[in-house]
């Protein structure tokens, strides 16, 4: 018999990123939760990161990732009952890590 598979709700920060609005660029980290349906704690933690990745590289004309220097670390994973949290979609937050970066040319 196969392991069950659980709702983990994961929450994770990193960076850096640069992110582009109305010319002006930022460098900046993020805090994002993921809520994933998996066998274990770390596939719980893989399939979170690989959702975030995807999620930037997705909106790639606002965020310019350096890729080589880009981390992502966990900050808490724990079962959750509560199946419905599958359904919900959580954005990111981001917050500065340096002084803005001069207008984009």
């Amino acid at each position: 018999m196969g392991s069950v598979v659980k709702v983990f709700h994961v929450c994770l920060h990193g960076g850096p990123v640069t992110w582009t609005v109305e010319g002006r660029r930022q460098v900046v980290g993020f805090y994002k939760n993921e809520t994933v349906l998996t066998h274990s704690t770390d596939q719980a933690v893989e399939a979170s990161k690989d959702r975030v990745r995807h999620r930037l590289k997705a909106g790639s004309h606002e965020f310019q990732v350096d890729w080589d220097s880009f981390k992502i670390e966990v900050d808490s994973v724990r079962a959750d009952l509560r199946v419905w949290r599958l359904l919900e979609r959580q954005g990111f937050v981001f917050y500065p890590i340096e002084e803005p970066l001069s207008s984009s040319p």
